[in-house]
């Protein structure tokens, strides 16, 4: 089962690649959140009927749009510690999903796993909303100029010419 779910997260991340390239990145991520929550909320109601089409979905829309643009958006807005950081981030909780997923469904229940993380996947989307700026047709400078405060850039120039 397992190297199931691998073989399907690899073909549709490949296949994310052509939806990448026609789409923006906000809306893609925007929409791909939306569905995950949608699926993961129908999930959490008929859960005994359709878990493995569940979860064969959300592996579906996760690889087209969240897991990709992820890695592409990160490092363009964030500079090299920051982005350090929140990969050390994700992974723990990866981890930490990974830990708890069988205690929630264990102890509560799989409705209750899917609509914790339904929930999670809505806020998400809330914050790509509110704070994500569309960045895929313009230079790296001007992704840092729409990120970063001029006063930031200008600090960061200063010490790349005074370790010169």
């Amino acid at each position: 089962m397992t190297t199931l779910c691998s073989v399907v997260a690899l073909v549709f991340v490949f296949a994310s690649m052509c939806l990448i390239r026609r789409f923006s990145r906000k809306i893609l991520t925007i929409i791909g959140l939306l569905l995950m929550a949608i699926q993961l909320f129908l999930a959490s109601v008929a859960w005994q009927q359709s878990s493995l089409l569940a979860v064969f979905l959300y592996i579906i829309v996760f690889s087209l749009t969240v897991d990709p643009l992820t890695w592409i958006i990160l490092p363009e807005v964030l500079n090299d510690q920051q982005f350090g950081f929140c990969t050390c981030l994700y992974f723990a909780f990866g981890a930490v999903t990974t830990l708890t997923t069988d205690y929630m469904v264990r102890y509560h229940s799989p409705s209750f796993f899917f609509n914790v993380n339904g929930a999670v996947s809505v806020f998400a989307m809330l914050f790509v909303v509110l704070f994500l700026k569309e960045s895929g047709n313009i230079s790296d400078k001007q992704k840092k100029e729409l990120y970063f405060s001029k006063r930031f850039l200008k600090s960061q120039r200063t010490k790349k010419r005074k370790s010169k």
